[in-house]
């Protein structure tokens, strides 16, 4: 029996495990790039316009076959209309109407129409598929403005998760300083003010604390739903914000604004221009098409639809070629093609003034990064400086010298110090990002 119970926690046990790790995802920020992109609604949506862009490239094609139906017409005219019977006719002396035909009529037939020269069909197929080449680069823009999403969440959870452990060592610290305050108020040695006032920093700290998790929570909670994960999903990043490694600054990459997607897809919508004009040049064109037909005729005198009747049962057929020549067609296509070619200048405007933009872009965020990882360089050296400052102070009180006054000015110094630190390292990786956004290579 205490075998079976212990098997039965080891199971336990193991189920539990199991379950944690499921609900524990350890991410890089590539990794939180990827997973969001995996499980996104929006992303699935944007890619059903890539099936639905490949359904009509098909249905383009379709048009090229045969195109064979089937057609019924069912008819009973209970007055038939009379037709004039000149003299003369079968020893008629003078003209009469004569109503002649059948009141029940039914005609079945098969119908064939087969495209011979009809130019626009192919120019149709190149212009869905280059519709498929436009949607395929807005899906990648979409993905990029969603991973610059994702990266900034990402990087706001690493800087309220290290602002809260900067705020627990603040609480730890002015704890310290609250219980030696105490304990120098008793012995006489510290006035009430000063007491006072190193307790109400420390409850000052403990509210800061808080606020600081609070603001942690949030920014994991921005995350999940970036990720599109549950919230009872317990996210570990791996990586970490202290530990940056500054990279030397680049000149600015100007050839870059030609790469980036937006100008992509605007040369992408001006060759769809070029194929629209083409297919309006060529609706002018004749077209010429093989055309067959074999139909099934029912013809009864009376109100009578019964088929089995072969009798009253006749069929015809034939085989033909069908001209369609436009005639005004050269008048109002005019039109169309001022308006193709008003839309060319207005697509090579866009382009002009996207490279302007990303030219722009790439210059903004060159001199941002360069300015971020100066100042960056800057405050690990004062970081540095403030650690050995705190570890001073530290000493001074082992030795029992305390001096609130002093305490709070390095305190000051240290936290200011700390929190710069903190900014300009997710200043610089920000920047960074938004540089290689820029150049097109996120």
């Amino acid at each position: 029996m205490k075998i079976f119970n212990s098997i039965t926690f080891l199971l336990v046990l193991a189920a539990s495990i199991g379950a944690h790790s499921q609900n524990t995802l350890s991410l890089s920020m590539q990794e939180a790039q990827n997973l969001g992109l995996q499980n996104r609604y929006d992303v699935k949506a944007m890619r059903y316009d890539l099936e639905l862009a490949d359904k009509k490239i098909q249905e383009q094609k379709n048009n090229l076959l045969p195109d064979l139906k089937a057609t019924g017409n069912i008819h009973y005219s209970p007055k038939i209309q009379a037709t004039f019977i000149p003299p003369g006719f079968v020893g008629m002396t003078e003209g009469r109407l004569v109503a002649l035909g059948a009141k029940s009529t039914s005609i079945f037939a098969l119908e064939l129409h087969q495209p011979l020269y009809n130019p626009s069909l192919n120019t149709n197929i190149q212009l869905a598929q280059s519709s498929k080449l436009i949607d395929e680069q807005q899906v990648h823009l979409q993905e990029i403005e969603i991973k610059k999403q994702i990266s900034y969440s990402y990087l706001n959870v690493l800087l309220r998760q290290l602002q809260h452990d900067l705020a627990k060592e603040e609480e730890r610290r002015f704890e310290t300083y609250a219980k030696l305050a105490e304990g120098k108020h008793k012995n006489g040695t510290l006035v009430d003010n000063d007491f006072l006032r190193a307790k109400l920093d420390y409850e000052n700290a403990q509210q800061q604390t808080q606020i600081s998790k609070q603001n942690y929570d949030y920014s994991l909670q921005t995350l999940r739903y970036q990720l599109n994960v549950t919230d009872s999903t317990t996210l570990v990043l791996t990586d970490k914000l202290g530990v940056v490694s500054v990279t030397d600054v680049v000149a600015p990459d100007y050839a870059a604004a030609d790469k980036r997607i937006e100008y992509q897809i605007l040369s992408l919508e001006e060759k769809h221009n070029i194929l629209q004009g083409k297919k309006q040049r060529q609706m002018v064109l004749p077209t010429l098409s093989f055309v067959a037909n074999y139909s099934a005729q029912y013809l009864n005198a009376e109100f009578n639809y019964d088929y089995t009747m072969g009798k009253w049962w006749s069929s015809f057929s034939g085989i033909g070629l069908q001209l369609s020549v436009p005639l005004t067609g050269q008048f109002t296509n005019r039109n169309h093609l001022q308006q193709i070619s008003l839309e060319s200048q207005k697509i090579r405007a866009k382009q002009e003034h996207q490279k302007q933009t990303t030219i722009h872009e790439i210059e903004q965020a060159s001199s941002e990064l360069a300015n971020a990882a100066k100042n960056f360089g800057n405050a690990q050296k004062n970081y540095e400086l403030a650690k050995q400052i705190f570890q001073n102070q530290q000493q001074q009180l082992q030795l029992g010298s305390f001096s609130y006054e002093k305490i709070l000015n390095t305190e000051s110094t240290v936290t200011n110090t700390e929190e710069n630190y903190v900014l300009a390292c997710y200043n610089y990786l920000v920047a960074r990002l938004n540089y290689t956004v820029a150049v097109g290579q996120l």
